[in-house]
């Protein structure tokens, strides 16, 4: 419903899943052809399947049948929160939007905080060091991604990228050899063969399950009344000993039913 709001000139949306059809689309009378379920077994060979490690789905997206060569790639948590152009992607040029954090990977390593996602990215920037000679330290904005298809089949078919590719593919969870490769490999390695080119996209990002989470749903309310809404919205989902408020998700369900009441309301009625 928020891409249909927020970007209806999308083509068409890919959700891939893991042998799961959601309830909705079956009952989604103007989604049509528009929405397709893509089953992991269709883009990702069966000696790595099942896998639970988002990096190695995220490397075979490039698999996705008939995928654009322009393509904007969400995490589940990720919602566009305004009205967004296509040019807030891709320029007419064709070169796609990089939306650069103010984060740096090596203080984030000096502060002790070594997650999987930092590994899987300290590990792109040795082999994007490699490939392209450019030393990066920059992560991307927690958004959504615009990305090249061309730019992973390159990296695929690279002699360098390989390897180091198929392996972590056996990874069944998230290793300390992985690769980021749509959320951080492939954005910079279009920037460094001058496919992409930095933009900055506003993104309100916070835990659901935090304390503090009905005040960011007032805000992004307000926001959205007053026409200064963020770009994009993450609604980040993880336990935190302690912190978790009980009816969350009741109440994470009523902010998204009044933020998209609009689209909601149309996919629900239409004939």
């Amino acid at each position: 419903a928020s891409v249909l709001e927020n970007m209806p000139w999308v083509r068409r949306i890919h959700i891939v899943t893991d042998n799961q059809t959601p309830a909705w689309l079956k009952e989604c009378r103007l989604c049509g052809d528009r929405i397709r379920i893509v089953d992991h077994r269709q883009i990702i060979d069966g000696q790595y399947l099942p896998t639970f490690n988002s990096h190695v789905i995220e490397a075979h997206l490039h698999r996705v049948p008939d995928l654009g060569e322009h393509f904007i790639y969400f995490n589940d948590d990720v919602l566009p929160a305004r009205p967004l152009p296509a040019a807030h992607f891709f320029q007419s040029n064709g070169l796609a939007s990089i939306f650069i954090s103010k984060k740096s990977l090596s203080a984030m390593q000096s502060a002790g905080k070594e997650t999987p996602t930092l590994a899987a990215s300290r590990n792109a920037r040795r082999l994007l060091q490699e490939l392209h000679g450019g030393e990066v330290d920059s992560p991307l904005v927690h958004t959504y991604v615009p990305l090249r298809r061309s730019v992973l089949e390159r990296l695929w078919a690279d002699p360098v990228a390989r390897p180091k590719i198929e392996a972590f593919l056996g990874n069944r969870t998230r290793g300390r050899n992985d690769l980021n490769m749509a959320t951080f490999m492939a954005p910079w390695s279009a920037y460094f063969l001058g496919m992409s080119a930095p933009r900055t996209d506003i993104c309100h990002y916070f835990n659901v399950r935090s304390p503090a989470a009905p005040s960011r749903y007032a805000t992004l309310l307000r926001r959205q009344h007053g026409g200064s809404a963020p770009h994009s919205i993450c609604l980040n989902d993880f336990q935190s000993t302690g912190n978790t408020v009980d009816g969350y998700d009741a109440r994470l369900s009523d902010f998204l039913g009044t933020y998209f009441s609009s689209a909601i309301d149309q996919l629900k009625d239409a004939p």
